[in-house]
């Protein structure tokens, strides 16, 4: 225990040592900045206070620092106890203990003595044998000593000697001692060859001979079929056999669920499918293009829709409203085309001649109507060819060839029929040219229908 003498003068006299050491391991010394870091104190168990004065740097390396009370604070009764802690951070929690001694008096008496010693006084002659044995010294006494992280013993008379000269010497802990194998260091035992391969983990053969036996198996070079058969079992491990060589189904999928193809598929009633989540970054979120899409990017890409329109827009400008541009080209068939049919007679009409009809059976129609069809009329009557090349021969225009122009025909080919009170009467296709007028009875109609103009 530091002996510190009561009310000194001498601040060196003051000063309590103590050792940081880390807060994990208890072990390593701490090197900490010092400013503002005290010492909380108790004089024989009393109100704890903090120092007056921040602790003392002395060796961060090895962790030493002591802290140092003023006069005031070491002015206690002799035989007081002074107490101290502190936990700086990082460091481990580090007591330290003092006594107070006598005044001054004290440490003159000894400091005088000490001084009047002559160098090297105390030598192993000096000291009886087995005068200082373990009785003479407290417990713990020399446990400062070993806090030191390194240490060298060197020749201090025969000390050393002396200490070395026993038979058998057992140091009870071997922290922070630093043994170096070599000339008079002995009890190592040697490590073999098969113990420096076990503890690598190479305990059936060295290094080089293993490799030498990697590929090989069964007792010879690996076949390309050994080699695949180990690759498959690879595969098949991590299941990237299901890419192409397995079924993968995926109402039960392989592996982890979460693995990347395991999300990017889902099951459609046993097929595989992307999920829509793998789909939602695809081109219109994964669907068919809307047909507003599409005339959108027609609108935007298309070359040739000015083109159309404009030609279209020429095409409707030249026809005109109701095909006004047609009758500027000075074409008059359409109009006396219409004109001939407007004025005859509608299927309407015909049904009433029919039914105002009395008296005609069947029969008579039949016979009436026989010489008009007979099978020789019919195969007299010219081809479709003869008639197209006959058509083509004309001038629809001028009537040349002696044939009519196309109004005339279908204006000539054109009847009306009129009954009235009886009487039909039958109009050229102009309209007011009488061809045939006739009383209509049972008896004359056959004479009638034989009489009828031909178109």
């Amino acid at each position: 225990m530091r002996i510190i003498p009561s009310n000194s003068s001498t601040a060196a006299l003051r000063r309590i040592p103590f050792t940081l050491v880390d807060a994990t391991d208890l072990v390593t010394p701490e090197d900490i900045t010092v400013t503002g870091v005290k010492v909380t104190l108790s004089v024989d168990g009393g109100t704890p206070a903090a120092s007056t004065n921040d602790i003392v740097k002395v060796n961060g390396t090895n962790g030493e620092y002591y802290v140092e009370l003023t006069q005031a604070e070491a002015n206690q009764t002799a035989g007081a106890i002074v107490r101290g802690y502190l936990k700086p951070s990082g460091c481990a929690l580090t007591k330290l203990e003092a006594q107070i001694g006598p005044a001054d008096v004290f440490a003159a008496t000894v400091d005088a003595n000490v001084v009047s010693m002559a160098a090297n006084a105390v030598t192993a002659t000096a000291i009886a044998d087995g005068a200082l044995t373990a009785a003479k010294f407290a417990a713990g006494a020399f446990d400062a000593v070993w806090s030191v992280a390194t240490r060298s013993l060197t020749t201090v008379g025969t000390l050393i000697a002396d200490i070395w000269s026993h038979a058998t010497r057992v140091l009870t802990a071997g922290t922070n001692i630093v043994l170096a194998k070599g000339t008079g260091v002995t009890g190592f035992t040697d490590l073999s060859a098969a113990d420096v391969r076990g503890a690598v983990g190479l305990g059936a053969a060295n290094l080089d001979t293993q490799l030498a036996a990697i590929g090989t198996l069964a007792g010879g070079a690996a076949t390309p079929a050994q080699v695949k058969s180990q690759a498959d079992a690879a595969l098949a491990d991590i299941h990237l056999d299901h890419l192409l060589a397995a079924d993968y189904d995926p109402a039960a999928k392989p592996g982890v669920g979460t693995a990347l193809l395991n999300e990017l598929v889902e099951n459609d009633g046993g097929v595989s499918r992307l999920t829509a989540n793998a789909l939602e970054q695809a081109p219109t979120g994964g669907s068919a293009p809307s047909a507003a899409a599409i005339r959108a990017e027609i609108d935007a890409n298309s070359t040739q829709l000015a083109a159309i329109r404009e030609d279209t827009e020429d095409l409707q400008a030249q026809v005109g409203v109701d095909g006004a541009g047609l009758t500027a080209l000075g074409d008059t068939r359409l109009a006396a085309l219409d004109a001939a049919v407007s004025t005859r007679a509608t299927p309407g009409d015909v049904a009433s001649l029919i039914t105002a009809y009395d008296g005609a059976t069947p029969a008579d129609l039949a016979a009436a109507v026989a010489p008009l069809a007979t099978a020789a009329a019919v195969a007299a009557l010219p081809t479709a060819v003869q008639n197209a090349d006959a058509l083509l021969a004309r001038n629809q225009q001028g009537g040349s060839n002696d044939a009519p122009s196309v109004a005339d025909a279908i204006a000539g080919g054109l009847m009306d029929l009129r009954i009235v009170d009886g009487v039909l009467t039958v109009y050229h296709g102009d309209g007011a040219t009488v061809a045939l007028t006739r009383q209509l009875t049972r008896e004359n109609l056959q004479a009638i229908a034989t009489s009828l103009p031909t178109p």
